[in-house]
């Protein structure tokens, strides 16, 4: 076996290790997983809904604006998931605004939107005073430390918030002229 086809495999087992043991309401939980020869399969909660950006962005044509309290209420839940995820050691390493599916929640006498945390792929664990190295997801999310190549931790993380705040605020990402 290759070193980049046992770094992948080395990563799928500590995801599949952080599945099992995740239990968090604004996680899609993990079902089951089996594999093949080739591929590894996971089976995932259903959350019907759309991602984050997709909602934000829908609810703006559909209303004009989005509604403040709205995204506060999203962004608190968000903030809640990865501190929990952090609390576990888990350092995310793909934060974006499609990492999230936001589902409507209906009671008898209200609606309102669930943000759910589906896109897992690329975590790790970093204990305390560790890091860890690698660059997923989209780059305007990455902290500098992670654009530069230089180990990181939780606080990369930190950062896409961050950036996640300023697009659902701004309704842009910044640096729109990232290269």
């Amino acid at each position: 076996m290759s070193k980049a086809a046992s770094a992948r495999v080395n990563q799928a087992q500590i995801e599949i290790s952080l599945l099992k043991i995740l239990s968090h309401p604004n996680i899609c939980r993990m079902i089951d997983y089996f594999e093949n020869k080739e591929f590894l399969f996971v089976c995932r909660e259903f959350v019907a809904g759309e991602t984050l950006s997709e909602h934000l962005n829908n609810q703006k044509e559909k209303d004009g604006y989005i509604d403040e309290f709205e995204m506060r209420t999203i962004f608190k839940t968000v903030v809640e998931t990865i501190e929990f995820l952090h609390d576990m050691g888990v350092v995310v390493r793909n934060l974006n605004m499609d990492s999230f599916i936001v589902a409507e929640t209906k009671t008898d006498t209200d609606s309102y939107y669930q943000p759910k945390m589906w896109d897992l792929s690329h975590m790790g664990i970093v204990y305390q005073g560790e890091k860890t190295t690698g660059q997923f997801g989209p780059e305007v999310y990455h902290a500098p430390e992670v654009v530069q190549g230089s180990p990181y931790d939780q606080k990369a993380d930190t950062w896409a918030i961050g950036v996640i705040l300023f697009t659902m605020i701004i309704g842009r990402l910044p640096f729109s002229n990232f290269q």
